[in-house]
């Protein structure tokens, strides 16, 4: 079955390498007067739209997470969840970033309106 796939690999590379490649397209937007190339063409622009009160809204349920198995750890409610706070745990510090980012990104916004 390797061998198979290895091989169907390969000849699918060779037919991928026999198309004909071209190195310059048409633009669409300027009616294909223009060419661009790879190297001509700017990378998109960083996207600045990150809620961070969403990303503190999903820190928090991590942090509940945590805090209720902690209290499951705690009174040994449950010997299977001993321990599995733990995982949750770096979700207290990530709330506390994000929070704080949250701060910030309302304090950016308050000052443009």
């Amino acid at each position: 079955a390797r061998r198979t796939s290895g091989a169907r690999r390969g000849a699918a590379a060779a037919a991928s390498s026999e198309r004909p490649i071209e190195p310059e397209q048409k633009s669409a937007s300027t009616g294909g007067s223009m060419t661009a190339t790879a190297e001509t063409v700017p990378p998109p622009p960083p996207i600045n739209d990150l809620s961070w009160k969403v990303v503190a809204q999903m820190y928090a349920c991590g942090t509940l997470a945590s805090a209720i198995l902690g209290i499951v750890h705690y009174f040994d409610a449950a010997e299977p969840l001993r321990g599995a706070w733990v995982i949750f745990a770096p979700f207290c510090p990530s709330l506390l970033y994000a929070l704080w980012r949250h701060r910030q990104q309302r304090a950016v916004k308050c000052k443009e309106s």
